[in-house]
């Protein structure tokens, strides 16, 4: 879950609680065969075919969250849960760092 910083804000850490968001609802598909390998953070910032897919502090310009925040990723399973998204969400939000 994510941590509470000493001045009481929330901090998502990548390792944390994002990449294992992404191994178990994307890297089945996003792991290079759709064109996207959302396996690591480098190859998560570098993007897709189609250009960037996370704009860092901007989640609504970011094409990665807004797909799972309208449930059009992943599109063969459910979507994700509210709590995932969120995560996925404030990460960008605070700079969509590697840490």
């Amino acid at each position: 879950m994510p941590t509470v910083t000493p001045g009481g804000g929330l901090t998502v850490r990548y390792g944390r609680d994002v990449q294992p968001i992404f191994d178990a609802n994307c890297v089945r598909c996003h792991g290079g065969v759709a064109g996207l390998w959302l396996t690591d953070y480098e190859r998560t910032i570098l993007g897709s075919i189609n250009g960037p897919v996370v704009v860092a502090g901007s989640p609504e310009a970011s094409p990665l969250y807004t797909y799972v925040r309208d449930g059009l990723m992943p599109p063969d399973a459910p979507p994700l849960p509210p709590e995932a998204v969120e995560r996925i969400r404030r990460w960008i939000e605070e700079g969509a760092h590697k840490n």
